[in-house]
C-alpha cells in the first residue's frame, strides 16, 4: 500500500512538472497576418516607389513595444507586410486575458492586437483590430 502512495505522488509530481513546462513554453501568436497595400493617385493609377509605413503592437502582451517597419511598393504600386508574430507563454497569454477584462472597466483602454498602415502621402491611414481581409488601398493626394 505504502509503494501505490510513493507510485501515484511521483506520477503526480512529473505530471506537474510537465503541465508546468507547457505552460511556461513560448509560442508564436499572430499579432497581424499578411497585409498586402497598394497605393494609388485620385485617378486609381498605381504608385511605384512609395514609403508605406505599418506600425504594430499587441497592447494585452507587449505594452511597451510598439514596432515599425517602412517598405516601398513595387512597379505596381503594391507592398506586401509579412505576418507578425509575437512569442509568448500561455502563462502570460492568460494573465493577458484577465487584465483585458479588467481592462472593461475603463472605458479609455485599449488591448490586443493593433496595426496601422499609412503612406507618405496619403490623408487616411488603415487599421486592424483583431478581424477582417488584409487588402488595403491608400489613395495619395496630388
Amino acid at each position: 500500500m505504502c509503494y501505490k502512495y510513493f507510485i501515484n505522488n511521483k506520477l503526480l509530481a512529473i505530471l506537474g512538472i510537465v503541465i508546468l513546462i507547457i505552460v511556461l513554453i513560448p509560442y508564436e501568436l499572430v499579432v497581424v497576418p499578411e497585409w498586402q497595400i497598394k497605393v494609388i493617385d485620385s485617378k486609381g493609377n498605381s504608385l511605384p516607389n512609395r514609403k508605406v509605413t505599418q506600425i504594430w503592437t499587441h497592447l494585452s502582451l507587449e505594452s511597451a513595444n510598439i514596432h515599425r517597419e517602412v517598405q516601398e511598393t513595387n512597379s505596381e504600386g503594391i507592398v506586401v507586410f509579412p505576418e507578425r508574430t509575437v512569442k509568448v507563454s500561455l502563462m502570460k497569454r492568460s494573465f493577458a486575458k484577465f487584465g483585458d477584462l479588467l481592462r472593461f472597466f475603463n472605458p479609455h483602454a485599449s488591448s490586443g492586437p493593433h496595426s496601422y498602415v499609412f503612406s507618405e502621402r496619403s490623408e487616411n491611414g488603415s487599421s486592424y483590430e483583431r478581424k477582417g481581409a488584409l487588402e488595403t488601398i491608400l489613395i495619395e493626394q496630388d
